[in-house]
């Protein structure tokens, strides 16, 4: 199955204010989204996604015209494969190129999640790192957040790992 985006669709749009170096790119997490939705509309609700695979940062240069196409392949064991491409005009010419994909199996298949013990994680010692600390350190480091990416309110720091807060989207429950 194919579905093909192009840079005026809404979903691109939205992106905008997700951007390294000053220029827009797709997020990693876009492409489990568009599993999630390929699978749906594909008649497929209880699936899982494993194995995302991000090869290659998706941007989306002003001004120009980027047409992404999503499709799914058969895997074996009833599952399939959600491949992400995408052709910026004037590279359409070199074909497109492929930035992520993830393996979509039904959820009874899917592999053992893994759990972390958050009680013992919390236990050991921490730093409080506050919203606008994050944010600022990573603009400092040329990835932008626009205001509706700001989804941390703090992040506890430890050794090797952090733990963060987020606030929910209006309208989430």
């Amino acid at each position: 199955q194919l579905w093909t985006l192009d840079s005026r669709h809404s979903v691109l749009l939205g992106f905008a204010e997700h951007a390294v170096h000053k220029e827009s790119v797709v997020p990693g997490a876009a492409t489990v989204c568009w599993a999630l939705t390929a699978a749906q509309r594909s008649g497929r609700s209880d699936v899982a996604v494993e194995d995302v695979t991000l090869s290659q940062l998706l941007f989306l240069p002003a001004g120009s015209d980027v047409k992404v196409q999503l499709v799914m392949t058969a895997e074996p064991n009833d599952g399939s494969r959600l491949h992400v491409y995408a052709a910026t005009e004037g590279s359409a010419a070199n074909g497109f190129t492929l930035h992520s994909q993830a393996l979509l199996r039904p959820a009874r298949l899917a592999s053992s999640p893994h759990y972390l013990n958050l009680a013992l994680l919390r236990r050991q010692q921490r730093t409080r790192v506050e919203r606008e600390t994050i944010y600022q350190r990573l603009v400092q480091r040329g990835l932008e957040h626009g205001p509706s990416y700001q989804l941390l309110l703090h992040a506890e720091v430890g050794p090797g790992d952090a733990l963060g807060a987020l606030k929910p989207k209006r309208g989430a429950t």
